[in-house]
């Protein structure tokens, strides 16, 4: 089935979104996207969920970006949108352009392609709403500018650094790369933050949108019981968690922040703390860099309570429902999935001020170690409260409302034909 017609979001009878309790999914929407759906419009409910109504005309929907493996925050945020438009019935794709083949994506009909590929299929493809994900790749703008004349197109910039992306580029070459940008029907950014910051390049600030990236897990499955993970948490009163997508620098300091990690794990161990650390680091692509942190590690005597897992975890928030507390030490930030997925599960998030966080967020200074000690055993100490915060957060199925900008896109085209 393609787009129209109606669109249906639901989550199945009986399916439950893990929390401290196991509300049935749709208790679970109706506490957490009241007052979000009083804002979408033409919403109806049914026995069977939500429903969009929309008397649109078939167009299908492509995703340009990556699907896991690898994962991270963009990867899964493309996973689960097309979750969302599978269960909804909206004919789709991804264009995966990883250049990582597995056996699920060629079950799924994930379709692998490189830049000189994409070209040639967008434009001979039936008029379609296309949304790219990956705006530091510049060739990506390029495909969107050489076939974007059949089709309708989206661009989400999923962190801060696209200003950065563009100072990067030769001078003489900026205006083009601009004017690609601005062929975009919409500009989708992470927060009000990067609102004001695309609108420095955005010419028509009416395009750009703000809708997190967030989309909440259908399913969190359980950490093995005989896995690293839990055979370490068992020997601990109190874990704690974190995600590095891979080893990179921002500024010329640890993006993710694992120095700060290691060192706060080190003064904490010194304070005789009883606890453990496991950072999630899918992509280990700079082996020197990684064999020093692992030495020291090694050095500071905390080997057997810092476990870093390099092995893909399907669903970060089967740790995360595992966690005391979950830290985020990025000096730049965007959509950065561990924070709402953590405060969706009811556990505490001590993020860096670096950029705007999610209510119910605990904040410490940026790349400030001593702040991040201080309020790392603050939340331990009263770790009730701490729960009692996180709990402010309310989710958001964001899948709902790039829905309704494909809508938009389609009815507008439809009253065009119309026209």
């Amino acid at each position: 089935m393609s787009f129209g017609l109606s669109v249906a979001f639901f989550l199945p009878p009986g399916h439950c979104v893990n929390r401290f309790d196991s509300r049935p999914g749709r208790a679970f929407l109706k506490h957490h996207f009241a007052g979000f759906l009083r804002c979408v419009g033409n919403i109806s409910a049914g026995p069977s969920g939500i429903f969009i109504d929309s008397q649109v005309q078939d167009m299908e929907v492509i995703q340009v970006g990556v699907y896991p493996p690898p994962y991270g925050g963009i990867s899964v945020h493309l996973s689960r949108l097309k979750e969302h438009l599978d269960m909804n019935g909206i004919e789709n794709m991804i264009i995966d352009v990883s250049g990582i083949s597995t056996a699920e994506k060629t079950e799924k009909k994930i379709r692998l392609m490189g830049w000189k590929k994409i070209i040639p299929f967008l434009t001979f493809r039936k008029r379609s709403i296309v949304h790219y994900h990956l705006y530091y790749h510049p060739r990506e703008l390029a495909c969107s500018f050489i076939s974007g004349v059949r089709h309708r197109k989206l661009l989400t910039l999923h962190n801060e650094r696209f200003l950065s992306v563009l100072d990067g580029i030769p001078r003489m070459l900026q205006g083009t790369f601009l004017k690609m940008l601005n062929s975009m029907d919409f500009v989708v950014v992470a927060n009000d933050k990067c609102r004001k910051m695309a609108g420095q390049i955005v010419d028509d600030e009416r395009k750009i949108h703000v809708i997190p990236a967030f989309i909440p897990p259908l399913d969190i499955p359980s950490l093995p019981p005989d896995g690293p993970i839990m055979q370490l948490k068992k020997k601990h009163r109190y874990l704690i968690s974190s995600y590095a997508f891979n080893l990179s620098f921002h500024q010329g300091e640890d993006l993710y922040g694992i120095d700060m990690m290691i060192d706060l794990a080190a003064r904490l161990t010194n304070d005789g703390l009883d606890f453990a650390f496991c950072l999630l680091l899918p992509n280990v692509n700079d082996i020197e860099y990684f064999n020093e942190l692992t030495a020291r590690i090694k050095a500071l005597g905390i080997q057997d309570r810092f476990l870093v897992v390099t092995e893909p975890v399907r669903t970060a928030s089967s740790l995360w429902r595992e966690s005391s507390l979950v830290i985020r030490t990025t000096n730049t930030d965007g959509n950065s999935l561990s924070i709402p997925e953590s405060l969706a599960v009811g556990v505490p998030v001590l993020a860096s001020d670096c950029v705007p966080r999610p209510e119910g967020t605990l904040l410490f200074k940026s790349r400030d170690l001593e702040d991040l000690y201080l309020k790392t055993r603050d939340a331990l100490s009263r770790l009730e409260e701490a729960k009692e915060q996180a709990l402010l957060f309310r989710a958001e199925d964001n899948a709902i409302k790039l829905m309704e900008l494909y809508k938009s896109l389609v009815n507008e085209d439809a009253r065009g034909h119309r026209e």
